[in-house]
């Protein structure tokens, strides 16, 4: 059985929506790990929140931009089943829905990564500015 153009394109649509949802989910759980940070560490951590903040808005967009896809490539409940269904255009949109998808991807853990780079040096500071620091250890969210 032959994979129609369709079908892949459909699987390569859902797969970004798995990935932009684990994304939402982290970026979620690091937010509120930051605000659990005190004020003086908290402040100097704004910048990589509103980054990341930023990185979850493009997330929540290209999500609405997949479903537009989705429902060109199919008809009602079926998906287009012969090749030469799928047109230009559809094709087109993919590609760019597959390039901003990994800019976005490269975006995001650039965020995260300088984000919680950043935490050490920002506790080392408000430490040495005698700003006293409780981390809660436990494994609750």
């Amino acid at each position: 059985m032959s994979t129609t153009l369709s079908k892949y394109y459909l699987e390569e649509l859902q797969d970004w929506r798995n990935r932009i949802a684990f994304y939402t989910e982290e970026a979620s759980v690091l937010t509120g790990q930051l605000k659990q940070l005190v004020p003086g560490v908290a402040a100097e951590m704004k910048g990589h929140q509103h980054a990341i903040a930023a990185s979850i808005r493009a997330f929540k967009s290209m999500h609405e931009k997949i479903r537009a896809q989705e429902k060109l490539l199919t008809r009602g409940p079926q998906l287009l089943t012969e090749d030469h269904l799928v047109n230009d255009n559809m094709e087109k949109k993919q590609q760019q829905l597959r390039e901003k998808m990994i800019l976005l991807e490269k975006e995001y853990t650039a965020a995260r990564y300088s984000c919680t780079g950043s935490i050490p040096g920002a506790l080392k500071k408000a430490l040495l500015q005698g700003i006293p620091i409780t981390i809660d250890t436990s494994c609750e969210p």
